[in-house]
This record gives C-alpha cells, structure tokens and sequence, in this order.
C-alpha cells in the first residue's frame, strides 16, 4: 500500500490529520483538519505549519524542537499523547490532544499528527470542579441536603470515610457498583466491592485500594485524577474512567472525608487509543512495498489495541481465500 492510498483512507479519519515536511511546511490536511481549523486543504497545504495552527507564544519552540531532530534524530514530542493549544484560522485558540510520529521519506523526513479537538472535555473538567466545591459545602450541612445535590448529578459520586467504607453514594455511583441502596453501600467491606472487577492505571499495571484517590486523599495526599480501566471479572465488561478526589476537612482542619467524582471517558478513551492505533498504522503502512508484510504488521499492531485476534485474508481474481496475517 502506498502513501496515496494511505493518505485516501485516512481522509475518512475521525480525527485530524495533518502532515509537515521537514522544513516546517504543511504536505497533507484531511477532511476532519478542515473542520477543526477551518481552512481548507488548499488554503492550507503549503503554508508554514507553525504560522497556521501554533500560538505565536509556542513557535519558537516548535521551531527549536523541529531544528533538534533534524541534527540528532531525536525528538520528546515524537510518539507520544500530547495535550497542547491550538490556533483556528480565525484566530481563536482551544486546547487539542495529538499524536505525532517521524517518517524518513526519499525526499527527506516527513511528520505526521493526528489531532481531536478536546474543548468540550476541558469544559467539563471545569464544571466538575465546581461540582467538588459545591459538595465540599453541602457535607457541612445536613445529610438531607447532601442527599439531594448529590442525587441530582448525572455523574457518578461517592463519600468515602476515614475508616476507608464508602458511607455514601448517589444513584448513579450505586447502580455502577451494583449496589441498590447507601445502606448496603455502608455495610459492604471496600476491598469486597472491588473484588468484581480487574483494575488497571494507564500505564497498564495494576490499580489497588490504597492508590485509589480518595484513599489517598484520606492520608492528606494531595491526589492528582487517577485514569483507571476496569474489567469486570464476569462479563469481561470493559470500561474506562477517571477517579477525581478531594479531602473534605471540619472546623479544625481536620480530615472527615473525602469525596470522588467518577467520569466515564469510555468513549473518549477508545478514541483516544484508536487515534495512537492510527498513528502507528500510518507508519506501518508506508514502510514497505511488500503488501503481505504490511498487513501482517497491521494485524500485530490490531492486538491486543483495539481486538483479541486478528486475521487478514485476501481473495484472487477467482475467489480463492489466502490466509496473509494472523495475530
């Protein structure tokens, strides 16, 4: 598969995704860039990347990073997720996620990223906190009162006490946990409540009790969001979410609780990964003339991202099945 045929897929990409020469010049711009930046492909290709979609304060460093590769062949911001600013042609500015990845091409190194808009992400963060504010004054009244804000959430939320029990749990925390009432929340053993599920970091090792952020929080940590993926035992249910915590303190300063908001990001997760999956593939496919190799590299990339297993086959003119890649 070649760079064109590559590039023809990629227009249907969710994401972003834009290409840059090694002299700072932009060479490819989907559909979705488009969108995103709003330019055209044509206004945009050829244009000096920094001057397009990097905040004047950020180019000297782009600038600076790009003339570092090009001297040692390294470079930090190369296949990593990123979170940055980026400039519309309107000149507004809003906050991007991307991934971005270096190809030694004949005509001299190339780059690529695939970027996602994560505006209205950063905006919920920001109601979110709010929402720990609100709460932190709501347990300092009555437990009636706390019961109705905290009920009235669509996200999930949890109390947890100093002895480390869970002493409350709005409707949305319940049904998570498959609990049906606070009452059977404040008697179910914590450690037996995560019992049903595998628990992993976003680094892939494992998540326990005592990492947990509201557990910390309890100790007079001051946790940062904990990014966690859950399995359940059972069903093999998978899902991803991010464990934001907060002490809350009497009086005397004295620690009394702490309180855990729980965000679903299964979405934005999997798209997150499926952008990285994408980045991976793109260099994949442009790094050999050998179709067979290729898909078999693909097939290794798919697992265990994004399936179990994976198999490619491919048909003659006469409909005859040849196995290629099986991963």
């Amino acid at each position: 598969m070649d760079i064109g045929q590559a590039r023809a897929i990629l227009d249907l990409a969710h994401s972003a995704f834009v290409s840059m020469d090694e002299d700072g010049r932009i060479v490819y711009w989907n559909i979705r860039a488009e969108e995103i930046f709003g330019l055209s492909r044509e206004e945009a290709v050829g244009r000096v990347l920094a001057d397009t979609v990097i905040p004047e304060r950020l180019r000297e460093a782009h600038w600076e990073g790009l003339r570092r590769f090009r001297e040692t062949g390294e470079g930090e911001v190369l296949n990593k997720r990123l979170e940055m600013t980026a400039l519309r042609s309107d000149g507004s500015e809003f906050p991007v996620e991307l991934t971005i990845s270096a190809l030694s091409e004949p005509e001299g190194w190339s780059f690529h990223a695939f970027v996602a808009d994560v505006s209205e992400r950063v905006r919920l963060d920001m109601e979110r906190q709010l929402l720990l504010d609100d709460l932190q004054h709501a347990l300092r009244g009555t437990e009636e009162r706390l019961a109705v804000i905290v009920d009235a959430l669509g996200e999930a939320v949890t109390i947890r006490g100093p002895d480390d029990h869970l002493i409350h749990a709005n409707r949305a925390a319940l049904d998570r946990l498959g609990l049906s009432s606070v009452e059977e929340l404040r008697e179910a053993d914590p450690r037996t409540l995560m019992a049903g599920w595998e628990t992993f970091g976003d680094g892939g090792g494992e998540v326990r009790m005592e990492d947990l952020p509201s557990v910390r929080a309890l100790r007079g940590e001051s946790p940062e969001p904990l990014m966690m993926r859950y399995v359940h035992r059972g069903t093999g249910e998978e899902r991803w979410v991010v464990l934001k915590a907060t002490a809350i303190r009497d009086s005397s300063g004295s620690i009394e609780a702490a309180v855990t908001i729980i965000e679903d990001v299964t979405a934005a997760k999997r798209s997150s990964l499926q952008m990285e999956f994408l980045a991976r593939a793109s260099q994949v496919l442009a790094s050999s003339l050998d179709y067979q190799e290729t898909l078999r590299n693909v097939a290794g990339l798919a697992v265990p991202q994004i399936a179990d297993w994976c198999g490619v086959d491919l048909f003659d003119e006469e409909g005859a099945r040849e196995p290629v890649a099986v991963a």
